[in-house]
């Protein structure tokens, strides 16, 4: 609410003077807010108040007292209107009071059938349950190749099965062997098979000597050599036997 007070005749007629705070004070002393020079004024003649959204005019016991609408008001207070006059002493004044206006908080919806279809729809969507979000993460992608193209995935090695070891020479192989070698006389001849490999065995019983092998039966070199026995041809296999299953392969 604004309130002010335009000068209604004199010099200063139209001159317009706002009141501010919630009390004007008029007259000579220096606590007033307006102080005419004038005798027919007390020191504390009278004052506009606003309050409570009113505006009051209220004289301090003045000794002329003060016209509201040309009524006398003396050590009193009544309500004023817009557009009321105000005299106090020589002063003639007309009270201006400018209301604000309400705020407006929008323009008020009808009572049409479209503003009752509009609300109806604007309920439904706020009571309708929300759809559960879902995780929209991509599939991770696999990396692609320098020519654009993803590159397929390699298979897993096949396990090959280990080779099996060499047999090792049957027991028929090894007969073979040593009824060939019973078989050669002393200087090594004798019937060799096809595709063999004849290789020079050293004597075991000379073996490291450099020696002629010496007889047990106690013969003397350039006698004649005594038949053997069977026995004695066995073990004499079974060494050459030995010596031939060593050579290296």
């Amino acid at each position: 609410m604004k309130v002010s007070l335009v000068v209604a005749s004199g010099a200063h007629e139209g001159r317009v003077i706002p009141l501010t705070g919630s009390q004007f004070l008029i007259g000579r002393d220096q606590q007033c807010n307006l102080r005419p020079a004038s005798p027919a004024i007390s020191k504390l003649h009278c004052a506009v108040v606003v309050r409570d959204g009113k505006v009051f005019v209220k004289d301090f016991g003045s000794t002329n007292g003060t016209l509201v609408n040309g009524q006398l008001v003396q050590s009193a207070e009544i309500v004023i209107e817009n557009g009321a006059s105000l005299q106090v002493g020589p002063l003639d004044f007309t009270v201006r009071i400018e209301k604000a206006a309400p705020k407006v908080d929008g323009t008020p919806l009808g009572d049409s059938p479209e503003t009752a279809a509009a609300l109806a729809a604007v309920k439904a969507a706020a009571a309708a349950p929300k759809a559960p979000v879902r995780d929209a993460t991509p599939a991770p992608v696999k990396p692609a190749s320098k020519s654009g193209v993803t590159a397929p995935t390699k298979p897993a090695p096949a396990k090959v099965p280990p080779k099996p070891a060499p047999a090792a020479a049957s027991t028929s192989d090894e007969d073979d062997v040593a009824a060939m070698l019973l078989g050669m006389d002393d200087e090594g001849n004798g019937s060799v098979p096809d595709g063999s490999t004849v290789m020079e065995i050293p004597n075991p019983l000379t073996a490291g000597t450099g020696e002629p092998p010496k007889s047990n039966s106690g013969e003397k070199p350039g006698e004649p050599k005594k038949a053997q026995t069977r026995e004695e041809m066995t073990n004499a296999a079974n060494d050459l036997l030995r010596q031939y299953m060593r050579r290296p392969k």
